[in-house]
């Protein structure tokens, strides 16, 4: 198992994404051929460093008996019927909400228990697995503890390899997105500096309001933003029950180029002493970061070192972790990913068809929310799908009578 970056990491039945990657022949990332070291950090001590090798399940089933191999079948599981969903948008099928779509797929009762009930409980997985490398994944894919639903962690622990192979791209995922805007042509305008204050409908037509006081007409609007991060925009007619009040949450990354410092760790200087280069951390809040990984080797030797945290990571914090630092860049993201615990679906998702009132006699075309699939699951390939079936709905809208 390697730690991955979340953001960048591709799973081998990701459909959509896959396709994309073959269709613009963009390059997969190689294998850099270092060794690499899992280990799981406390605070106190590594409670288990493994050599990422052959041998590595079978240290598993020594440290965690069979539990592992329980949580194997319901990994694969939950992808299955997250699989069909590609049948069902072959075929046109779209859904008005993410909920529908869940109940489709038979997973939202995933949604609606915690990983750890769910695995303990359910699974019979035990605590030991749940508290270390259950909640070690979430914490390195969401930055979160095992408070998540049940269908995150399944989607998290399929993202570390389980059911299938996990790959990144040479370059990241930005020109995978540019190719993808390229692809469209003259069809596609971007507009990345006009600001949106407000969309309002006739029931035939939407309104948008920039800033600057132009007005652009379209016939159908979606919305990918958050709306609780979409500051300054204003839904004319939004329906009151419209929750956008889902808290998010916090991710703060930072890059260091230099050495780690073995005595932070409590290692000796031997071989025996060799500080992990993929270390997970179990859920404890005196922890400055979450995860710490190799993110890259310079020509020169030099590591370059990522850490995930909740919040930014000060330079006396740096100054210990490290016993040499040539230079750090820090990013912040105040909204990376909503936090994904279980919450009612009728009450707190947004749907994807979000009604606006109006004062018209036409029936109005409601405002399509992709944004709201981040309810139950945040992830590249999720998001597209949550594209894919807007684009659906959008066509169904667009068709005669």
């Amino acid at each position: 198992m390697r730690v991955r970056d979340r953001a960048t990491s591709i799973f081998s039945k990701n459909k959509y994404l896959v396709s994309f990657i073959e269709r613009f022949h963009l390059a997969k990332a190689k294998d850099d051929g270092d060794k690499h070291v899992l280990g799981l950090w406390d605070g106190a001590a590594f409670r288990f460093r493994w050599p990422d090798s052959a041998l590595l399940p079978a240290r598993i089933l020594a440290r965690y008996g069979t539990s592992p191999l329980r949580l194997i079948e319901a990994v694969k599981s939950a992808v299955d019927h997250l699989l069909d969903v590609y049948d069902l948008q072959s075929q046109n099928v779209s859904f008005s909400s993410p909920e529908a779509l869940f109940d489709a797929l038979r997973l939202t009762n995933l949604t609606q228990a915690s990983a750890a009930d769910y695995f303990e409980k359910r699974l019979k997985v035990s605590h030991r697995f749940v508290d270390e490398f259950v909640t070690g994944a979430s914490r390195d894919n969401y930055n979160q503890g095992k408070a998540i639903n049940a269908f995150v962690d399944l989607v998290s622990l399929a993202g570390a390899g389980i059911g299938g192979s996990v790959f990144s791209l040479a370059n990241g995922t930005t020109p995978l997105v540019a190719a993808l805007l390229a692809s469209g042509g003259a069809s596609i305008r971007t507009h990345t500096s006009s600001q949106v204050q407000s969309i309002r409908t006739d029931g035939n037509q939407f309104e948008l309001a920039v800033a600057g006081g132009a007005s652009l007409t379209y016939d159908a609007v979606a919305v990918a933003t958050p709306l609780e991060h979409a500051h300054g925009l204003s839904l004319s007619g939004a329906p009151p029950g419209l929750n956008t009040s889902r808290p998010y949450q916090r991710t703060c990354v930072t890059f260091v180029s230099g050495a780690v410092d073995r005595n932070y760790f409590g290692l000796s200087s031997d071989a025996d002493g060799e500080v992990p280069t993929d270390i997970l951390t179990v859920e404890n809040a005196s922890l400055p970061f979450s995860t710490l990984t190799v993110h890259a080797t310079l020509p020169n030797g030099t590591h370059v070192y990522k850490l995930f945290s909740r919040v930014p990571l000060g330079e006396e914090v740096l100054s210990a972790i490290f016993r040499s630092r040539y230079k750090t860049v820090r990013l912040d993201w105040p909204a990376a990913y909503p936090k994904l615990e279980p919450t009612p679906p009728k009450t707190t998702w947004p749907p994807f068809e979000v009604p606006l009132s109006h004062s018209g006699t036409n029936s109005p075309r409601p405002l399509i929310y992709v944004g709201a699939m981040e309810s139950g699951v945040s992830c590249m390939e999720t998001q597209l799908i949550a594209a894919k079936n807007a684009a659906l709905r959008i066509a169904r809208m667009l068709q005669p009578d």
